[in-house]
């Protein structure tokens, strides 16, 4: 009796102790995703000018990298993305392409779903359109 009592919380520690470490190592061999930056500031931007940024990234880990999907938190903000897996060291890239037909500030979130050990991310752009020429009334309106 006394030995199956030494036993039973034995197994139960060398258990948790395996697990634990192959989880490690799934972590250490999944891909990563950095990014050259996560912030773009467009400053002040015309009206119907161009409103795109190619954000660049890097797959830091040790598995090929699969973005499954690029969200925006808004319809004005239209990302593209490497659709391709992108492999250990190599790079891709997400361009967001803001409208730029919106008069007034903005500060818009993208996420990134991917297989990443540190996905999903979310990059952010910000920036202000200014009015058009031909028509100042469109200061009144904003995002």
């Amino acid at each position: 009796m006394r030995t199956t009592s030494i036993l039973i919380p034995l197994i139960f520690l060398i258990t948790i102790s395996c697990s634990e470490k192959s989880g490690n190592k799934a972590g250490r061999k999944a891909a990563k995703i950095d990014f050259k930056e996560t912030i773009h500031d467009f400053g002040e931007l015309e009206f119907g000018g161009d409103g795109s940024f190619d954000f660049k990234f890097t797959n830091a880990g040790k598995s090929p990298l699969i973005l499954d999907n690029v969200r925006s938190t808004c319809g004005c903000t239209v990302p593209e993305w490497t659709r391709e897996p992108v492999n250990p060291s190599g790079t891709g890239s997400i361009r967001v392409i803001y409208d730029t037909h919106r008069v007034g500030a903005f500060s818009k979130t993208l996420i990134i779903y991917s297989n990443a050990a540190n996905s999903p991310i979310r990059i952010f752009i910000k920036g202000r359109v200014l009015p058009s020429e031909e028509n100042p009334a469109d200061s009144v309106k904003t995002q």
